[in-house]
């Protein structure tokens, strides 16, 4: 059983997406020096980097290029939704790969043009993140061939969803109130 990113959180006090943050050199939000070494030191201690290591090791063609694209500010490292999402996505990666030579990364298309964060690097798969708009979808979708959207609400653009569905949930409250007699 690999290590998972709530055990380095967990020894080293801090959040799940402060590990993340810092483990996949992301930036959008700064950690103190104190922090980082504490998280990689507990990451090394671990033995995190081992797995990472013998997972990532081997730059071949029978490897698979996995990314996670972030569409939004507002759904990113920040957010509590979707930093779980995230960390559960890499920890899933790492124990599971297998056989596979993996590689994985995490884009800001906000920071970011698609072309810009594409160009260098060819995704076999890859998970959007947040709200987007139809012409970010498309675009993708011509340059990954395998996409699964993960957010609040369906997008029904002919690829794999996993929703929150928001306006499920909230029918839901308002059927529970009504059963409780609640008029107003």
């Amino acid at each position: 059983m690999g290590v998972k990113l709530k055990d380095i959180a967990s020894e080293a006090g801090v959040s799940i997406s402060t590990v993340s943050r810092i483990l996949s050199g992301d930036t959008s939000r700064k950690s103190n020096k104190q922090t980082i070494y504490k998280v990689k030191k507990v990451a090394n201690d671990l033995g995190y980097f081992e797995i990472k290591a013998n997972i990532l090791s081997s730059q071949t063609k029978s490897g698979v290029n996995i990314g996670c694209v972030f569409t939004s500010d507002h759904e990113s490292f920040v957010s509590p939704f979707f930093s779980q999402i995230l960390s559960g996505i890499q920890e899933e990666l790492f124990n599971n790969v297998y056989n596979l030579d993996c590689h994985f990364f995490t884009f800001n298309l906000n920071e970011l043009s698609v072309e810009g964060a594409l160009n260098d690097i060819a995704l076999d798969g890859a998970v959007i993140l947040g709200r987007t708009n139809l012409d970010t979808i498309g675009e993708l979708k011509r340059r990954i061939p395998n996409l699964v959207y993960c957010g609040i609400n369906q997008m029904d653009q002919g690829i794999d969803e996993v929703c929150c569905s928001a306006y499920e949930g909230v029918m839901k409250e308002i059927s529970y109130l009504k059963e409780l007699n609640h008029t107003q």
